[in-house]
């Protein structure tokens, strides 16, 4: 068929590319937005309320966990749930004597399982995989918790070996954070941000370019 003749027959049709916006594309736009703002919204709080979490929020907050990205899928994080009041006075402590720590409902101790994070990578998975993993479901159980209207706090300053005597942890699971959740009984201070132009780099760092001979000494 003559090319004119195929023209014709396309004009005729009067093909719309348009897509039209349905009601299930102005959901995910706007849960889309509504993750954007709970990511921005969320606080470092160290002043909680008396107030309990709840069996079911506590669940939705270690599913969050569970469903954040590891090399090779090993799943290398382990969390110890603590409640009882000695126990979160006893962790406070092995954080260098933060008190306002203890007076958190939930205390969480999120350790790096190392047989799960050196089983495919070795040395790699142990130092760098297993690390980026449990940061990952870290991050997840925040932002869950601040959608739930639950505050939070990660704590990084701890005696390892403390925190390790302390929930009992096995030789190979690693303590590599604690974190705290309750509702909220102040108004954290909203600290500065950088612009994203002063650390998003395009195709290299800064302006010094990566010259074509050098990739043999890349590769």
């Amino acid at each position: 068929m003559p090319f004119s003749s195929i023209a014709k027959m396309g004009k005729s049709r009067k093909r719309v590319d348009v897509l039209k916006e349905t009601p299930g594309m102005q959901d995910r736009r706007m849960v889309q937005n509504t993750v954007l703002e709970v990511i921005k919204e969320r606080r470092t709080v160290r002043k909680y309320r008396k107030q309990n979490i709840s069996d079911s929020d506590l669940n939705k907050i270690l599913e969050a966990a569970r469903y954040a990205p590891s090399a090779g899928n090993q799943q290398p994080w382990e969390f110890v749930v603590i409640r009882d009041e000695l126990n979160k006075k006893r962790i406070s402590y092995a954080c260098f004597d933060q008190a306002w720590i203890a007076e958190a409902p939930v205390i969480i101790v999120v350790a790096t399982n190392t047989i799960l994070s050196t089983s495919k990578y070795g040395h790699r998975g142990d130092k760098l995989y297993g690390v980026q993993a449990t940061a990952a479901a870290i991050e997840n159980m925040l932002i869950a918790a601040e959608s739930l209207g639950i505050a939070s706090a990660w704590i990084g300053a701890f005696s390892e070996r403390a925190v390790s005597i302390l929930t009992a942890c096995p030789e190979h699971v690693r303590p590599c954070a604690v974190l705290t959740f309750g509702h909220s009984d102040e108004k954290p201070i909203v600290p500065s941000r950088q612009e994203l132009k002063e650390f998003v780099h395009q195709e290299h760092f800064g302006k010094v370019e990566v010259k074509d001979d050098r990739n043999h000494e890349i590769f």
